[in-house]
């Protein structure tokens, strides 16, 4: 029996181990040398025509489209158009200006209140020195509103002020100052009558009445000066305190002032659908050319009354039109009006707009105005206990403006106003002149109108149709 020592087995472990490596290195080397081809010496001939061919079968699949750009116009809006990226101009939309605003309070200046809309250095003394060319900075009042507009968002790049407006605090424009750009000057602001504290946008809504007009709306999302808007047109048509009815639905397109995403007030309401249990109407303004606004339906009559309806607010009817018994000379009489019972010194309006022929204090009737209106109607108001002021024969009032407050002068028994109207000098029932319609759209001026009013039609039919689809009516 032999004896292995173990170095001698260790030694040849190791030299059959390195035969094995050596012997998969050169059976790769030969494998990769198979495989390999073997490149033949080529002539410039050979390579440029190698080219060729290289380029001849990338072609259908690197050419440039050949379609041409008025087809690009065919193809939806979120395609990008070759003709957008080789005129050179940006196919990503210009940022909106920065929007801020601040009120003037009590005690401020124009310093002051242009420090809050971060607005310093030279840029607010350019501002100021502007605004200075058409009014006192001194003079601003609590109230006013400024709104700025700037290139950039950055509340500390003052310089980048594009414009101000300086507006009053209700109605109305105020004085803007615009940056001049592309001066030699430097830094330069113009100011320029006119401007508004923000921009308009047209809103619509779909109401339902669930209890009074203002709580409706404030329900809807609305506030008291919408409500004061709607109140003035609808009660051209309808009794505010008895035909307004729960579940009645009423439809509106407004116009409101908005800057820096919040309301600044309610402009005014252009179109109104109201659908009630006891009046339907629809109503749209239009301004005619000599510059009247007004409200008409949709063929051109006007939606507001010759006359006022409310001539006493909070009057009660005490005595109608027709023969009745005189209550001081106890006989039969004809009453030539309506009687509206009120405490003495309410304001009472006119009826409708005219020229004012009679201010005198007249016997029975006591202390009286009368009224000359157009198409052959005169309104007449007996008994007051004073005059407003600045009356006298031919001078003009308004529609819905005050002439006198409520008394008992000349023959009567308590404060009330007697009211008349009388058509061709003829006395006629005052609760049917009510019921007269104002000025329409004229003729000449009808197709005008209705090509102006078209667009707030849709909306209203377009809102109607919606809600009539989600099973809201």
């Amino acid at each position: 029996m032999r004896n292995h020592s173990p170095a001698r087995t260790s030694a040849g472990a190791s030299v059959l181990a390195a035969v094995i490596v050596l012997a998969v290195m050169i059976a790769n080397l030969w494998f990769w040398w198979s495989q390999e081809e073997s490149i033949a010496p080529m002539d410039l001939i050979g390579r440029l025509e190698v080219l060729r061919q290289d380029r001849a079968e990338a072609k259908p699949e690197t050419a440039a489209p050949t379609t041409k750009l008025k087809d690009w116009e065919k193809l939806p809006a979120a395609v990008e158009a070759p003709a957008d990226r080789l005129s050179g101009r940006a196919l990503t939309p210009s940022p909106l200006p920065e929007e801020r605003v601040a009120q003037v309070g009590q005690g401020d200046t124009l310093d002051h209140a242009l420090g809050r809309l971060f607005i310093h250095g030279a840029p607010k003394a350019a501002v100021i020195a502007a605004y200075r060319t058409l009014a006192d900075p001194r003079l601003i009042r609590p109230g006013q509103r400024l709104f700025a507009q700037f290139s950039t968002a950055s509340p500390m790049d003052a310089y980048s002020l594009l414009s101000v407006v300086i507006a009053p605090e209700g109605r109305g424009e105020g004085v803007s100052i615009v940056r001049v750009l592309g001066g030699d000057q430097g830094l330069q602001f113009r100011a320029r009558p006119g401007g508004l504290a923000g921009h308009m946008q047209r809103q619509v809504l779909r109401c339902t009445i669930t209890g009074g007009l203002e709580l409706s709306l404030k329900r809807c999302g609305h506030g008291r000066g919408l409500s004061r808007l709607v109140t003035a047109l609808l009660s051209l048509r309808m009794d505010m305190r008895s035909d307004l009815k729960m579940g009645d639905q009423l439809t509106l397109v407004f116009d409101e002032l908005v800057a820096a995403d919040q309301r600044i007030r309610y402009e005014r309401v252009v179109g109104l659908r109201y659908a009630g249990s006891q009046t339907k109407f629809t109503g749209v303004s239009w301004q005619e050319h000599k510059g009247r606004v007004a409200t008409f339906t949709p063929e051109g009559t006007a939606l507001e009354p010759m006359f006022v309806r409310d001539l006493v607010y909070g009057a009660r009817l005490s005595s109608v039109f027709g023969m009745r018994m005189h209550p001081i000379l106890r006989k039969m009489k004809p009453h030539l009006g309506i009687d509206l019972a009120a405490p003495t010194g309410t304001p009472i309006r006119a009826a409708s707009g005219g020229v004012l022929i009679a201010r005198k204090r007249a016997g029975a009737a006591g202390k009286m105005v009368r009224i000359r209106h157009g198409r052959g109607f005169s309104s007449e108001y007996f008994h007051m206990s004073r005059f407003a002021r600045g009356l006298y024969p031919g001078k003009k009032v308004r529609r819905g403006q005050i002439i006198g407050y409520v008394g008992t002068t000349g023959r009567s028994t308590a404060p009330h106003l007697h009211f008349g109207v009388r058509k061709g000098g003829v006395h006629v029932d005052p609760l049917q002149a009510f019921d007269t319609p104002g000025k329409s759209v004229p003729t000449r001026e009808l197709l005008a109108f209705k090509t102006s009013v078209k667009p707030v039609l849709a909306l209203l039919s377009q809102i109607s149709t919606v809600a009539k689809a989600r099973g809201i009516d």
